[in-house]
């Protein structure tokens, strides 16, 4: 019925609206923040939960919790933020690059920074360091339109966007950097034209 759809877009309009106003209070570090000690796990299904209400029906989730991933100190409703931003940036960069269909891949798990096989790769940029131990990984890769070195060194600049006129504002990537280290976490990013962006975050 015509009234579904009606209360269908005013849900997704209420979301977007949701969206930005966090994505303002996180940016004017105005959000209030309650942390606590956590697993990220249900953060993770509750991101997804809300992402497939609101994907193109042809990008596919693809996610995966470690059981062995460890707690850590912090805000879920701003990990949940994160999540959202990154994985809306990266159904763009699907869309962006020409295909109907597409994957984000989502991925939690332990992470130690002294594990020399899994250090980052030289073509990534990288914000922030974290101490020794073991820490939670959030991945979130897409199979996109990559970027460039320009484009890449600029992505967490305020307002810095790529997107056309009235489908961004800029601010997604700068409040995931504010958030990650805010929760003294880093943030790893690795790109290439047609070859997808991968976002990696560490917290402890």
């Amino acid at each position: 019925p015509i009234w579904m759809e009606s209360l269908d877009e005013i849900v997704k309009a209420s979301r977007r609206a949701r969206a930005l106003v966090q994505q303002i209070l996180a940016f004017g570090r105005r959000q209030v923040s309650s942390r606590g000690v956590m697993s990220l796990a249900p953060v993770v299904q509750e991101t997804i939960r809300l992402l497939r209400a609101t994907l193109p029906t042809g990008i596919r989730l693809k996610v995966s919790c470690a059981p062995e991933a460890p707690t850590v100190l912090a805000d879920p409703m701003q990990f949940e933020q994160v999540l959202l931003n990154l994985c809306s940036n990266a159904a763009h960069a699907i869309q962006q690059h020409g295909a109907s269909t597409g994957v984000i891949e989502i991925r939690l798990e332990p992470y130690d920074p002294s594990d020399i096989a899994r250090a980052p790769a030289p073509e990534s940029l990288r914000y922030g360091e974290i101490g020794p131990g073991l820490h939670a990984r959030i991945t979130v890769r897409d199979d996109g339109s990559g970027m460039d070195t320009a484009t890449l060194m600029r992505i967490f600049e305020p307002f810095f966007t790529t997107k056309p006129v009235g489908l961004g504002t800029g601010l997604g990537l700068s409040v995931v950097l504010g958030i990650v280290q805010q929760h003294q976490g880093a943030i790893e990013v690795c790109s290439q034209p047609g070859q997808g962006t991968s976002f990696r975050s560490e917290e402890h």
